[in-house]
């Protein structure tokens, strides 16, 4: 199976009994496998940008949580929850104080 040049599987027919397909099933198959593999390129397209839609809507959601807020732990705070929500995973983020940096 074929689209846009690139392969994307096979179509393998098979027989319960022992069958010697005609002429007219092979043209029928035939012209079956470019359809088959438009219908797997178009649902890999329309995945690929739902995924990028989640993506976007996930930075859009933590940009303006970040924007509503000054406080440097609540924006790391806002911005773990919401990749971990991402990527279905906790998260957390820890802070060391300047002053137990220094020591």
């Amino acid at each position: 199976l074929l689209a846009a040049g690139r392969k994307l599987g096979a179509m393998i027919l098979t027989s319960e009994k022992p069958h010697e397909f005609s002429d007219r099933e092979k043209r029928v198959f035939a012209s079956l496998a470019p359809q088959i593999a438009i219908a797997i390129q178009n649902k890999s397209l329309l995945e690929a940008a739902q995924n990028r839609a989640r993506r976007e809507k996930i930075l859009r959601e933590i940009t303006a949580q970040v924007r509503s807020s000054n406080d440097v732990d609540t924006i790391l705070q806002i911005a773990a929850e919401q990749v971990g929500r991402a990527f279905g995973r906790p998260a957390f983020v820890a802070l060391e104080s300047a002053q137990k940096q220094n020591e």
